[in-house]
């Protein structure tokens, strides 16, 4: 067998698979301000398999802190960010990136009742 190679011919290397692609995907950023502040969201092809794994589940809160980075997301929510606007981001991040359609965030969990 041959050395590694990203072309199909011997051992599959998959940093180099991904090297290649990178060269020919562009490779924005994804700039959005939200109450006088900054931030960047990754190019969908450099997004954690965590983050993809948290849109999958339709988790979006996970999937902006996996994308923004723990520092960032709290500073985020911290300023006020409501469900709604978090759908609207995902809706556009999702264009951006190249996924047609992510799933809106889950409804949240209901309290479990105390009474009996």
């Amino acid at each position: 067998m041959t050395g590694a190679s990203a072309n199909g011919e011997g051992l599959f290397d998959l940093e180099a698979a991904a090297e290649a692609a990178a060269g020919e995907a562009a490779s924005e950023l994804f700039p959005f301000t939200y109450k006088g502040s900054t931030y960047d969201i990754p190019p969908g092809r450099d997004w954690p398999v965590a983050a993809l794994a948290a849109l999958a589940s339709g988790d979006l809160e996970r999937a902006l802190s996996a994308l923004l980075g723990e520092a960032n997301y709290i500073k985020l929510t911290d300023a006020g960010l409501t469900v709604g606007q978090l759908n609207a981001l995902f809706t556009e991040v999702g264009k951006k990136a190249g996924f047609p359609s992510l799933p809106n965030s889950r409804p949240p969990r209901r309290q479990s009742s105390t009474r009996r």
